[in-house]
């Protein structure tokens, strides 16, 4: 990929996939990985503690030649299961998935293909939401890097070079149910993350999900542990500006703003809607709607 030093096309992909006896879907996921337009990749199973014979006969017939799988005796979690996979790794574009979860055929071919046109080393894209039986239910919320003080917001389809690992090093077995959202943090905190508008990818939400074993308030509190420890006041009210700019809020944003600023001055993102949010509502309207238009035509 000659966007990037040290990429030819095609670059190979890694893939990991890490399960905990998730043998429901598993088989769909890993042909998911498989089945892409992007030949060059490979595979890497990441075998957590899993105890069910189900899961042990998935794993035992793959015969794919691209497909590793690494075993764990025991059940460590998920970023240390994340952690294994990776340093098994060979490619120079990785990413990794769940065993619930599936890409379409163009997925990675669409990521790999941005990281070299827009020459960031990190890219999501959009996804829909399935349910068990794979009907579709909804979409993923995805915003801008930018919102990373407020939620996670990368979602679950990426791609990003090995130059991203090798800076931002390994998932933090203490940020567990939040794993992530901490590493999505630290890898804004030096690269540039470019959210592609195309849905390339599908999340499934069922009885038996991690997000909904785990408990949604405990997973909140996990990420508002992240996100205090990586993002300082000023950085938080300064997307919560941007939230209320976007949403047409733009008193509030207005106020949002210049708090942030006043306590961080170098936050560069900030200061033109800061100062769009100084003109008289109506003009600031016919700007946004202006913006709005132009992208649609």
């Amino acid at each position: 990929m000659s966007g990037l030093p040290g990429l030819e096309e095609p670059s190979l992909v890694s893939i990991v996939l890490p399960t905990k006896d998730g043998f429901r879907h598993l088989q769909a996921a890993i042909d998911s990985c498989l089945n892409q337009t992007w030949s060059n990749l490979e595979l890497i199973l990441v075998d957590d503690g899993s105890t069910r014979p189900e899961t042990a006969e998935i794993l035992a017939r793959q015969r794919d030649p691209r497909v590793r799988i690494v075993r764990l005796e025991q059940n460590v979690g998920l970023p240390r299961a994340l952690n294994a996979g990776f340093a098994e790794t060979r490619g120079e574009l990785l990413t990794w998935t769940s065993d619930d979860n599936l890409y379409d055929p163009p997925a990675v071919e669409t990521m790999a293909r941005a990281l070299r046109e827009r020459r960031v080393d990190f890219v999501y894209a959009r996804a829909r939401v399935i349910d068990e039986a794979g009907q579709v239910t909804g979409a993923l919320a995805l915003r801008e890097a930018a919102y990373l003080p407020l939620s996670n917001c990368i979602g679950a389809c990426f791609l990003y070079t090995r130059r991203v690992r090798e800076r931002v090093g390994e998932f933090d077995p203490a940020a567990v149910l939040a794993e992530d959202y901490d590493y999505w943090v630290r890898v804004s905190k030096r690269f540039r993350m470019a959210l592609l508008d195309e849905e390339i990818y599908a999340y499934r939400r069922h009885e038996s999900a991690l997000t909904t074993v785990q408990g949604s308030e405990r997973i909140q509190e996990a990420v508002d542990r992240v996100r205090f420890r990586h993002f300082a006041e000023a950085e938080i009210e300064g997307a919560e500006g941007l939230r209320a700019f976007h949403r047409g809020e733009y008193a509030r944003a207005r106020l949002l703003f210049w708090r942030a600023l006043l306590r961080r001055p170098y936050q560069p993102a900030l200061y033109r809607p800061a100062a769009i949010c100084l003109l008289p509502c109506f003009v600031v309207r016919a700007i946004v709607w202006g913006k709005l238009c132009c992208r649609r035509s």
